[in-house]
């Protein structure tokens, strides 16, 4: 056997290509004329002498070496054909360096993208480049455990990103979750991690909740004297209460203008939960705008279009800039205020149940066994709350 101090003392000498030097049983060192050193494991088989590489020292330990050759041994012993056996392992540890959490990851968006819109794509793209793969993408995901993934979910918070680390931690858990439906993980250590980072605080946006103030904005909004298309927006944004990515991209085919009027159209926030449609009872208020808006934009696809383009919808900052220029500012209302609005006054002032709000909310309401609701559920009550709360916004701006 080769103490420690020899296995690292040792020199090439002579003029053989390799110097070779027996430690354990089948375990040899070799070196060769630069003085690299390796080791290798030597045995038999059916009388025919045969080679197995352990690694290069001194990557590779004499202990490592040792534990190597005696594992061997065993195999060996029970029948075991040891050059199946390495071959079988190389291709494992191929298959395992090959399904890194990058390209898992990149194969769970491929699966998933459909589903989602563009801008939703974007950002789950955008955070997973920025703040995991750089970190875990070159990691066999197999070797990927939860102290790897909380440091950096850490560093995400430490800038004040507490939400977005909710988020990543939530992509992160779902890559996982591919990766054991496709057999090439048995676990997912993300979701071990629920809890350990800091809560999310809520902040309220910006919307006014008492019946005076409301009966100003309403009558600031309603006097709007710029865009047409936007004014109409702006009085539907009121009326309907969706969300501003819903309503500037409205599209007349999802408008039904019978006897019962309403807009159907996918809720964006809840495409991953299977939820196909939203419905919205539209007021006599709503369909009387969009009549009087469909000579101007019935052209377009979209009910708002783009003041550019016909072929996009209205700008993102468009409602925005036109609270501005009214001089309403960002303290007072905000695109998404609107819900807040509508979830507290139809609650406190026409006294209407929370539950009926939040399906009209699109939120993801659930009954006592934890069931979402059909997005049709309770539709009749629904239509006669939005012909309500429309009389309601009308009756307030006209004090």
């Amino acid at each position: 056997m080769l103490s420690a101090s020899q296995v690292k003392s040792l020199k090439h000498k002579g003029t053989s290509k390799y110097n070779k030097y027996s430690d354990e049983k089948n375990l040899y060192l070799y070196i060769d004329k630069n003085n690299n050193k390796s080791w290798w494991y030597r045995y038999s088989n059916k009388g025919v002498e045969k080679i197995l590489s352990i690694g290069s020292y001194p990557a590779i330990s004499q202990q490592q070496a040792r534990d190597k050759a005696r594992e061997y041994n065993n195999l060996k012993r029970s029948g075991i054909d040891l050059a199946e056996y390495v071959e079988k392992q190389r291709a494992a540890e191929e298959i395992k360096n090959a399904n890194t959490f990058e390209v898992v990851g990149r194969e769970w968006i491929a699966k998933e993208e459909s589903r989602w819109t563009t801008s939703h794509r974007n950002k789950v793209v955008s955070s997973l480049e920025k703040d995991i793969f750089p970190y875990l993408g070159n990691k066999p995901i197999t070797d990927i455990k939860g102290i790897d993934i909380l440091p950096i979910l850490r560093k995400i918070e430490e800038r004040g990103a507490v939400e977005t680390a909710h988020r990543v931690l939530g992509r992160c858990s779902n890559i996982f979750k591919f990766a054991c439906q496709t057999g090439r993980a048995e676990n997912d250590p993300a979701s071990m991690l629920v809890g350990s980072l800091k809560p999310i605080v809520s902040e309220h946006r910006a919307a006014v909740t008492e019946a005076s103030e409301l009966a100003n904005l309403l009558k600031i909004i309603f006097g709007y004297q710029g865009s047409p298309v936007v004014a109409a927006a702006l009085k539907i944004g009121a009326y309907t209460f969706v969300r501003p990515g819903e309503l500037r991209t409205m599209k007349w085919a999802d408008i039904n203008f019978g006897e019962k009027p309403e807009w159907r159209f996918v809720v964006s926030k809840t495409r991953r939960t299977g939820v196909a449609q939203h419905i919205v009872p539209l007021s006599p208020q709503v369909v009387k705008i969009l009549e009087d808006l469909r000579p101007l934009t019935g052209d377009s696809e979209y009910v708002f279009p783009n003041g550019r383009s016909k072929l996009r919808p209205m700008s993102d900052n468009a409602v925005l800039s036109a609270f501005r220029t009214l001089g309403i500012d960002k303290d007072t209302m905000c695109g998404h205020g609107w819900r807040a609005v509508a979830r507290t006054m139809l609650e406190e002032q026409l006294g209407y149940d929370y539950t009926l709000i939040d399906h009209q909310l699109a939120h993801v309401v659930r009954d006592p066994l934890s069931r979402a609701y059909n997005r049709t559920t309770h539709l009749k009550e629904r239509t006669e709350m939005m012909d309500r709360w429309a009389d309601y916004l009308d009756e307030l701006r006209q004090r």
